[in-house]
């Protein structure tokens, strides 16, 4: 038989060297070198393969979406660290590059960045007794690092955490290339439910220790797998959150939102239609606004006089006018039947102790009085003839500020 374009030849395969086929069976019956994990390629899956599937779940690992998913962690002692990004001269560049600073001089402590799924609290989700990567890109400067993958079971319990090799790689970071890789192979405990990573710094007894990390990644294992897997980014981030809003918002036109809970650093408003505003601090430029102030209690309050001129507190109201005017008003009713004209007192006083109105004599009391005073202001009464136990109805205190 000639096949076409091989003349009077028969084509044959040649095994690599000390292979020895026994027919078309499985993989087992091949002896010698010609196995998928002796570098072959046919038949080779994840159970053979040295190298990893390559399946990454950080979100964010590359820290091109600012910080999301990454946050301050546990420190066993010195200063509280903290966690920046992009420091001049120590980034990657076309990626983005964290680190964590322990200000001052630590000594031996240790000092975590925290790595959730996307948000922090959000664990990633993993199968007891399955094999897991960890892997990160270190560059430390007066310290060590690792990463860490801490397990957790049902009940939020921390299993022991399992740690990659350490480096201690310092330089500069234009590139990857100026990183050194920590990772490990590692297996979830029996009753491990959940995760996080851990980017770890350990003090070696020098000041200001820096870790910067970057190439986060977290992934199930090939169960033959001892060589790491090239780097692949996560999925996108999934929620906007305080830590990556900037990334994600510069301008934003909204027909129609509900907020539960909102903090704005500027906001302009062209109009608006508020059912409840509590406000602590407020400035209109250029524009006067009106402050109203009211504190009444329709009811009876009663109060004890000695007989003699003894004032009592029946009414406060704070303003801050800004120094500006507050116009007071203060009114009460004596219900009681013996009431003397010579015999009834009542004023309004200033939050820095003046008296702004005062007046005697009568059952029914209108006062007004000014001032430019911030704080409490009182409506006080007395009784000079009669000792007891007295009663004023319907205490009402009224301000009104105009503030600039």
């Amino acid at each position: 038989m000639t096949m076409p374009g091989y003349g009077n030849h028969v084509p044959f395969a040649i095994g690599p060297s000390g292979a020895e086929f026994t027919g078309l069976t499985s993989w087992g019956n091949v002896t010698g070198s010609g196995r998928p994990e002796n570098d072959a390629t046919v038949g080779a899956d994840a159970s053979n393969l040295k190298a990893g599937i390559g399946v990454n779940m950080v979100f964010n690992g590359d820290y091109t979406d600012g910080l999301a998913g990454t946050v301050v962690g546990w420190r066993s002692g010195g200063n509280q660290h903290t966690l920046g990004r992009n420091l001049a001269g120590y980034t990657v560049q076309g990626e983005g590059t964290a680190y964590i600073l322990q200000p001052g001089s630590p000594g031996t402590a240790v000092f975590d960045a925290n790595v959730w799924n996307g948000q922090e609290g959000q664990h990633f989700a993993v199968t007891p007794g399955k094999k897991y990567e960890i892997s990160a890109w270190l560059n430390c400067h007066r310290c060590n690092g690792a990463v860490v993958v801490l397990f957790l079971d049902a009940a939020g319990t921390q299993l022991a955490p399992l740690v990659g090799n350490s480096v201690s790689h310092a330089s500069t970071i234009s590139s990857i290339a100026d990183m050194r890789q920590s990772w490990a192979i590692v297996t979830a405990p029996a009753t491990a439910v959940k995760a996080y990573v851990i980017i770890r710094g350990y003090g070696i007894n020098s000041k200001d220790p820096y870790v910067f990390f970057s190439r986060i990644y977290f992934g199930e294992a090939g169960a033959g797998q001892t060589e790491p897997s090239p780097w692949s980014p996560g999925r996108g981030i999934s929620q906007i959150t305080p830590s990556n809003v900037t990334t994600y918002i510069a301008n934003a036109a909204i027909g129609n939102a509900q907020i539960d809970r909102a903090s704005v650093n500027k906001l302009k408003v062209v109009t608006a239609d508020i059912e409840d505003a509590s406000i602590t601090t407020l400035k209109v430029n250029g524009q006067a606004i009106t402050v109203p102030v009211h504190a009444y209690n329709p009811g009876d309050i009663g109060f004890y006089s000695p007989g003699t001129l003894s004032w009592v507190t029946v009414q406060s109201a704070w303003v801050d006018p800004l120094g500006q005017n507050v116009f007071c008003l203060g009114t009460a009713d004596w219900p009681n039947s013996n009431v003397d004209d010579q015999d009834t007192h009542m004023r309004i006083v200033a939050p820095n102790g003046a008296q702004l109105a005062y007046t005697t004599k009568g059952n029914r009391f209108s006062l007004v009085g000014t001032s430019n005073q911030t704080g409490a202001y009182v409506l006080q009464v007395a009784r000079t003839r009669y000792s007891g136990t007295h009663y004023v109805r319907g205490a009402s205190l009224f301000l009104l500020a105009t503030k600039r």
